[in-house]
């Protein structure tokens, strides 16, 4: 038999041997590595609230625009979106328990996330409306309070296939790994 023949065929058998015999020895300890490091979520149905970091939390709405809205009082049209992108504005309601769920929310993120996984944080496309805050812990002097009700929004570009299948995720520092999923529909 040919000696360059030997080489390639014991070359392409190591190929499919090597990664067999790596599964083999260590595929167990691969998969409780993968299941240690799933994160805890915690999903609620549309249209319920749920308790997260001493806070209850709800969607209050989310909108839509194909363009971003004009911000009230401003004479500048606002700038187009980019092409198969849409503007999602979510507003969320929480009450605070205590002291303490009032301070988790100083490391607080809102993102989006749909049934494929894609993750969005917030973007800053326009001046936002201010008769709300635009951060869970406060903003434009609205900050949460013991036991009322605090709302917050925040914009979101997202490709437009994602924009009607989305779910509101929060995530507090305190709380990590975590995580509150609202789903929206």
């Amino acid at each position: 038999m040919n000696a360059g023949r030997v080489y390639w065929r014991s070359l392409a058998a190591l190929i499919v041997v090597v990664p067999l015999a790596l599964w083999t020895a260590s595929g167990e300890d691969y998969l409780a590595y993968q299941r240690h490091r799933a994160v805890p979520e915690t999903v609620v149905a549309p249209g319920a609230s749920a308790e997260f970091g001493g806070s209850r939390w709800q969607i209050d709405r989310i909108e839509t625009f194909d363009a971003p809205p004009a911000t009230p009082g401003s004479v500048i049209a606002p700038a187009s979106l980019p092409a198969g992108t849409r503007l999602l504005r979510v507003r969320m309601a929480l009450r605070a328990g205590d002291i303490e769920s009032i301070q988790k929310l100083d490391r607080c993120q809102l993102e989006l996330v749909d049934r494929r996984g894609r993750r969005w944080t917030a973007a800053a496309l326009s001046p936002a409306r201010r008769d709300v805050a635009t951060r869970c812990n406060g903003s434009h002097g609205k900050t949460p309070q013991i036991a009322q009700e605090f709302r917050f929004e925040q914009d979101f570009l997202l490709p437009a296939d994602a924009a009607g299948d989305v779910d509101a995720v929060i995530r507090l520092a305190a709380e990590n790994p975590r995580l509150l999923r609202l789903q929206w529909r």
